[in-house]
């Protein structure tokens, strides 16, 4: 049993943490850190796409990227193609940035990444407490016997329950074949629904002989590994797949429109890190770790710990709205859910969805999106959930 004592502790060195912990080696940050990760090793087991115009660390570390993007209502439909112009759509896998904010973190001796780190318990500290002035008293126990006390513990891993609207639940396979198409990234194919909502195929040409095949389900439910695995070996078999190896494989299972998580101290996608209505968030949490990393290291004098833990992610307040409202609409009618996508990509121009997709839509794209959406089945949830709004909410 070893007692360490530290300015800030991270539990979960996944996506969030470790890119916090980046963001506190890039800022020269002096906070004395551990990262606490269960698993004993990394393994490639991620991919995490994004747009971009300008070039950073992440657009250097990605395997590939794609100038135009394109969507297939059903089987047989010719497919809907976006240029992107000076954007480019980029695929990470895991293992790069894992590695690469490793060896970042090698060369910030205060900030220690810790591998068979099973969290057993956590003691917060006074959220309402002055975050300069509070001392050392919150504490974090492992499998292992290790005590943490720390002046903050944040914690990024994955709710161990998730209340939410929908759910998106994949599973990718990374294979050879001689069909891959380099150019164009498939980001909704073959798309269809059926009384459990939105199915899908998203294909990532990685190279002339290698792809990235997903199937993709957006339902109420969230589906395991097992039957999204078969699934998505039937969907290779059902569009023509061919592949001579299997490189890798991925599977995920993501909140679309989960409640509110109210706990200061919760971060990536039990802190809400993902955008609701599509489930992107490599670039969110970028911004998070970069703004928390500030303020953790610069705090302003009356900062409580609740406002240094507070972020503001840019979105246009009329999109979180109208996410709802679309969750909310897909799943009161889920076999007419593929047929509202389709009318989103095909009546969109480029430059809207992309702006649609990187938050940040501008009041001519809002009116867009909603001529592009059947009005009576968005109307009629709109009026649904205005009767189910409790008093107080109307107050808000």
């Amino acid at each position: 049993m070893t007692h360490h004592i530290c300015d800030l502790v991270i539990i979960g060195g996944g996506c969030a943490g470790l890119s916090l912990a980046n963001q506190l080696a890039q800022q020269s940050s002096a906070l004395s850190v551990h990262i606490l990760e269960a698993r004993s090793h990394y393994t490639n087991d991620k991919t995490w796409c994004f747009w971009s115009n300008i070039e950073n660390e992440w657009t250097a570390l990605a395997k590939q990227r794609w100038n135009q993007w394109s969507f297939q209502y059903g089987d047989h439909d010719t497919p809907i193609i976006h240029h992107g112009g000076d954007w480019y759509y980029y695929c990470l896998d895991a293992k790069s940035v894992y590695q690469t904010i490793q060896q970042n973190l090698l060369h910030a001796y205060q900030i220690k990444l810790q591998m068979n780190q099973t969290v057993v318990t956590v003691v917060h500290a006074n959220p309402t407490e002055n975050y300069q002035q509070a001392a050392q008293s919150a504490t974090v126990t492992t499998t292992s016997g290790d005590i943490y006390t720390a002046k903050l513990v944040i914690d990024t891993r994955p709710p161990k329950k998730m209340q939410s609207t929908l759910y998106q639940s994949f599973f990718g396979i990374e294979c050879k074949t001689q069909v891959a198409h380099e150019n164009t990234a498939a980001l909704m194919h073959n798309l269809q629904a059926d009384e459990y909502g939105t199915r899908f195929n998203y294909i990532l040409p990685i190279s002339p002989n290698r792809v990235l095949f997903e199937h993709t389900r957006f339902s109420t439910l969230a589906i395991d590994k097992a039957s999204m695995e078969a699934a998505c070996q039937h969907e290779m078999e059902r569009v023509g797949l061919e592949y001579s190896a299997i490189f890798r494989k991925e599977y995920g299972c993501l909140p679309m429109g989960q409640e509110k998580n109210d706990d200061p101290f919760a971060a990536g996608i039990a802190g809400g890190a993902l955008r609701n209505a599509s489930g992107y968030g490599f670039l969110r949490i970028q911004q998070w770790a970069q703004q928390i990393a500030r303020q953790l290291a610069q705090p302003q004098a009356t900062m409580t710990i609740t406002d240094v833990l507070a972020s503001c992610p840019d979105e246009h307040p009329w999109l979180t709205w109208m996410d709802k409202l679309f969750l909310n609409t897909i799943k009161a009618n889920p076999e007419q859910s593929a047929y509202y996508f389709h009318r989103l990509t095909k009546h969109l121009n480029s430059g809207q969805f992309l702006r649609l997709m990187t938050d940040k839509p501008c009041n001519t794209d809002l009116i867009a999106i909603m001529y592009a959406l059947p009005k009576w089945p968005f109307l009629k949830q709109l009026l649904s959930s205005s009767r189910n709004r409790q008093p107080q909410d109307a107050l808000v």
